[in-house]
Parts: C-alpha cells; structure tokens; sequence
C-alpha cells in the first residue's frame, strides 16, 4: 500500500511529457493491486490530479470519502468521489464565486445517523431559501460519544441535553439532504467588522494551477482588527518571485503575492475577503492527522511580517544617514 501511495504522489506532482509518462505507467504497473475494491479517503481531501492517479493505479476500485470526526465514531457522512466531482462541478457552473459559496460536498449520513444545521445567530431568516439555511452542523446517533474523559464542562459545551453533537464545522443540506461543508465555526478572519471564512478563500487560491496547498488566517491590523493573509505552497515546475511584471510572470509559470490577489479578485471574492499578505511557504505545519496547524502558520506569517519590518526599518534608517552625508 505504501507504494501505490508514493506513487500516486509521484504521478500527480511530476510533468506530464512524454518520457515521464512511460516512467510513471512502469511505476504503476509495478505498484497496480487489481484485487482491491473500495478506497476509502479520509482526515481531508483529495485532488483531480492525486485522484486521477490514484485511480490509474488501481482501476478496479471504487473511491469513496467521508467526513466525520474522532468525537463521531470517524465518520458521519460517505459520497463516491466520482459523485462528489459530478455535484461540485454543477455548483461550479455557475462561476468561480458560486462554487466557493457551494462549499464541499461531503455526501449522505450514513443509516441511523441524523445531521441538522443550527442556523447562526446572525444570519438573516430570509437571506435564503429554507433548505439551504447555512449553519453548524450537528449530528445525533449511536456513532456519537458519550462525552470527554473527566471534562464534564468540555462535555456540556459540544452536546446537548438530547443527544446532538456540535461538530463546529459550517455547512448547508440542499434540498437533497447532501451535506456541504463551508469551513470551520472557528476558522474566521473578523476584518473591518465583516466574517471571512478561511476555506473560502483557501478554495479560490487553490484552483490556481501553481498552488498546491493554501492556508489562510488573520493577522493583526491596526485599523482593521485582522486582515486576511495567506500562506501558499507553489506546484512543482513554478517558482515565486516579489516582484515584477505581472503578465510575464503568469506566461513563465511564476507566481507572487500581486497575481495571486489579481487570481482571487477574479475569482469572485469581494474586496474585503481578498488576500492582503500572500507568501510562499516551502510546505504547511501538519499534525498527527494530516490537518494543517493554523496557529504554526499564524506565527510563522508574523514572524516574517517581523522580519520584514526590520529590514524595511534598517533601510529607511541607512536611507537617512546617507542623506546627512
């Protein structure tokens, strides 16, 4: 199994000419179970191109994912990924903008598991349609815990009296009954007064073609409270640059903080939700899980924005001194 993952990793990071291709089908056919059946893809996920890769890999197998959480025996919710493309790629015909309002679609529950959103207190009644009420999602059933070890206060905040488990992540049912994630209750940027979602504007950074991976989070700002940043890992083949002509930079696979903040702009997101520090990271902070560490990437941003204003200080003071001379 080990090997069909390194090279499913392998397939979806290489190039794509012609030479690599004959290499990558060798390294398939080595690693090719034909026995296997069902995949089941969990703890977040999967890209067009790992999943094409994956299926190359194995041809015969079926591809599910789920979502859930270790507080909800795994897993909540299954969707094939092929049906999973099919509904997000409908949501995405409506632009950009629509797909990243659509959220992720993460399936059905699963037989005698309930799931309900709890509508925000903010949100209007009649900003939409009742079946699309966005909200938190909770869920009841013989899959949820029955509490936190010796943390009875822990326990009391995350489920009620009646069995419902708070699972502080954000989404919507359609009309279906599907179940669409849109992010984290607490991963939000509160800038200027207004609520940005993370995964909102980590979804539109990643349909660039040379990001890999995308974390967003807020950083402090005198006026604002926080202001939008996000950390990026560049694709295989791209390079990121400072500075420079923009439309050169997109001809010859470069990326900077100036195209990304156009890419997001055309994407759809409204001003206050763009991006206002975008920097490169070689890769992004993980725990035990496969999630990202927020907090890691925060510190790391801060420190740089530290960093440069350290550098920017020592020029204005050099700038100074030779002016005096």
């Amino acid at each position: 199994m080990q090997d069909i993952v390194t090279a499913a990793a392998a397939a979806a990071q290489n190039s794509s000419g012609p030479s690599s291709q004959q290499a990558q089908q060798q390294q398939q056919q080595q690693a090719q179970l034909p026995s296997l059946r069902r995949v089941l893809v969990g703890a977040g996920g999967m890209s067009q191109r790992l999943q094409q890769a994956v299926t190359a890999l194995l041809p015969d197998a079926q591809l599910f994912t789920a979502y859930g959480m270790t507080e909800g025996s795994s897993s909540i919710t299954f969707i094939s990924l092929p049906q999973q493309q099919q509904l997000m790629a409908a949501a995405a015909a409506g632009g950009v903008a629509a797909a990243a309002a659509a959220g992720v679609c993460v399936g059905w529950p699963a037989p005698g598991i309930a799931v309900k959103i709890q509508p925000q207190q903010q949100q209007a009644s009649l900003t939409r349609p009742l079946q699309v009420v966005s909200g938190e999602v909770c869920t009841r059933g013989p899959h949820v815990m029955q509490g936190y070890w010796q943390a009875p206060h822990a326990t009391a905040e995350t489920l009620s009296p009646d069995g419902w488990l708070r699972t502080g992540d954000l989404g919507r049912l359609d009309a279906c009954g599907c179940l669409w994630l849109l992010g984290r209750a607490k991963d939000m940027v509160k800038t200027g007064g207004e609520n940005v979602h993370a995964a909102e504007v980590e979804g539109v950074l990643l349909r660039h073609p040379g990001a890999a991976a995308a974390a967003v989070v807020g950083l402090p700002h005198a006026r604002l409270g926080e202001q939008v940043a996000a950390a990026v890992v560049l694709r295989q083949g791209w390079t990121w640059q400072e500075a420079g002509d923009v439309q050169q930079q997109q001809q010859q696979q470069v990326l900077s903080q100036v195209t990304l903040q156009q890419h997001c702009r055309a994407g759809g997101l409204s001003a206050y939700k763009l991006p206002r520090v975008v920097v490169q990271l070689q890769g992004l902070p993980l725990n035990s899980s496969g999630k990202v560490v927020k907090a890691v990437v925060r510190q790391q941003l801060v420190q740089q924005q530290q960093q440069q204003q350290g550098e920017q200080a020592v020029g204005t003071t050099a700038a100074l001194h030779r002016s005096k001379l």
